[in-house]
């Protein structure tokens, strides 16, 4: 995973919106309900409704991906795209305080959610690093120890291709357009294949703690 060189400016990391290539909401939504299926406790019971606990299971695996929000209102929402929010340090500090908002709800299991919400946040960013990413020096990477260091990283292997978004527009016209239709079934097929496998390790984890504890 080569690391771009530290950039002087500490904007360039808020500012670099030529070219996108993203996971969709649907890699992100078959990996963090993949992980889900390994803390029942944490997922059961924040709501009465399982729908609406599944619901927020998605909502957490997306959360990385709302630093589109301020582009929007400066007519670019790619603008601010794979930025701050996508750092182990945010995903951390968010998880706390939405498992503390959780507890308002459900006093119980406040660890399970806590370490559910951090690993929904952090493969978000795991996934992002395995995603096609252009532009200039070499590709513009993920400040994934932001506020540590200002680096951008980005994997040498790529498994997603990912949407193509151009100049920094989030244009459903294009999402749709023919040219992603291959990349979002390859993307469908790969998260599966990591959500089955990360099924498959919580459950020989599960097996060896029962061991352990009989």
């Amino acid at each position: 995973m080569p690391v771009l060189p530290n950039l002087p400016k500490f904007s360039y990391i808020f500012n670099h919106y030529k070219y996108k290539f993203m996971p969709s909401p649907i890699a992100h939504s078959i990996v963090g309900l993949s992980i889900a299926s390994n803390f029942e406790k944490g997922v059961k019971n924040i709501f009465k409704n399982n729908f609406l606990s599944y619901f927020l299971i998605i909502f957490v695996s997306a959360v990385p991906d709302f630093d589109i929000i301020p582009g929007i209102f400066v007519g670019l929402p790619s603008k601010y795209h794979h930025g701050i929010t996508h750092s182990f340090v945010s995903g951390i500090v968010f998880a706390l305080l939405f498992s503390l908002l959780t507890f308002l709800f459900k006093k119980r299991f406040f660890l399970s959610r806590a370490f559910l919400f951090t690993a929904l946040y952090l493969f978000h960013i795991i996934l992002d690093l395995f995603t096609i990413d252009t532009g200039e020096i070499n590709g513009f990477g993920l400040p994934i120890f932001f506020p540590f260091s200002f680096s951008l990283f980005r994997s040498s292997i790529v498994l997603f291709s990912g949407a193509l978004f151009k100049d920094g527009y989030l244009n459903y016209q294009t999402v749709f357009r023919y040219y992603n239709f291959f990349p979002v079934i390859m993307e469908i097929i790969i998260s599966s294949l990591v959500g089955i496998l990360i099924i498959l390790i919580g459950n020989i984890l599960k097996k060896k703690m029962y061991k352990y504890e009989g």
